[in-house]
């Protein structure tokens, strides 16, 4: 029996808070048909590595808005953040599975597979133009008491746990390949703020821990990757192409990484497979997904708000030591991975 076809995908996903992040991570045989010889039905790879290095961007969008009472009176008050957080993280876990599987007596085969990834939770900066109003009703007019809108940094803690599932059809070397990723979002408050210039108190001050990161809404991305794999008895590469869609969060604060609609954007990736000895091989793979169309006119918009600040209608912009404000040129992500394989 000749040896197995073998080759590599990722992908990962991620997000906001988000996200997020696709596909294929780990190398895979496909049987491989040969004339006139006995041939396998089923082949399977396994993976498992803590080796996953994350360059992430992504949006940070968050507002609330009511009434609370001080000293009795109804204040109205609307408080908004729009900005990006960035990170270049390692994964604390990952571990992978595919199968694939003949159709008949053919070169035709059905591929299917997931996994998982536990990000681990890292301190991610947080750039982004913060505002905030306050007014009453006094009879019957209203009244604004204050109105603040400067840059804002912090660091804000985030956790992603992703769930990777996908189906694949290929002839030969060629094929598509389609599934989703969930994404699981954990965020802390800000911490370590600065508005305008000016250190603010934080859960930080005094030795005390930031809060523990607070559960965020999931979103249910998906892909499609056209692959091409090529392998030798020793070695397998891969390269796919494809669409990725980002799903919107509409819902201000159940999810301050994503845009309130649904984002596509171009994902690649290139994997590699060596084999060491036996069935464990060494495997690597990096994976792109690229910055969304919506984030340039995002970030022109955002890095050229002019300085507010309104005090009973008194200018108090002097307060500030605020410096110009400066997003990410992009959200783009990417991960590089480095594991060891089982194939079977």
């Amino acid at each position: 029996m000749k040896p197995l076809l073998r080759l590599a995908s990722m992908a990962a996903a991620v997000v906001a808070l988000g996200a997020p992040a696709p596909a294929q991570i780990i190398s895979t045989s496909l049987p491989k048909m040969t004339p006139g010889q006995e041939h396998k039905k089923v082949s399977a790879h396994f993976m498992i590595t803590p080796l996953a290095k994350w360059d992430y961007s992504e949006v940070y969008i968050d507002s609330i808005a009511g009434t609370i009472l001080s000293d009795g009176i109804p204040v109205d008050f609307n408080w908004q953040t729009q900005g990006a957080i960035s990170a270049s993280p390692y994964s604390k876990f990952m571990v992978a599975g595919e199968l694939a599987f003949v159709l008949g007596d053919s070169n035709w085969s059905l591929v299917m597979g997931g996994w998982y990834n536990k990000l681990g939770t890292h301190d991610f900066d947080l750039r982004a133009d913060q505002y905030a109003s306050a007014s009453v009703q006094v009879d019957q007019q209203t009244i604004n008491v204050l109105e603040v809108g400067a840059p804002l940094t912090a660091r804000v803690l985030v956790d992603l746990h992703m769930y990777e599932g996908h189906l694949g059809f290929f002839y030969k070397s060629f094929g598509v390949q389609g599934g989703f990723v969930r994404t699981v979002p954990q965020a802390s408050e800000p911490h370590d703020v600065q508005w305008g210039g000016i250190p603010l108190d934080d859960a930080s001050v005094g030795g005390v821990t930031p809060p523990p990161p607070t559960e965020l809404k999931p979103t249910n991305d998906w892909f499609v990757h056209g692959v091409f794999r090529k392998s030798t008895q020793r070695w397998g590469v891969s390269v796919g192409l494809g669409a990725y869609v980002l799903k919107g969060i509409a819902t201000s604060g159940e999810s301050p990484l994503r845009f309130p609609n649904d984002q596509t954007v171009l994902s690649t990736f290139a994997t590699g497979s060596v084999k060491l000895f036996g069935p464990v091989t060494l495997d690597a793979s990096f994976w792109y997904l690229s910055s969304t169309a919506r984030y340039a006119d995002y970030k022109n918009e955002v890095e050229h708000r002019p300085l507010v600040c309104s005090f009973l209608g008194d200018d108090c912009s002097g307060i500030f030591d605020s410096p110009s404000l400066t997003l990410p040129s992009g959200i783009n992500k990417s991960r590089l991975t480095a594991g060891i394989g089982f194939s079977f």
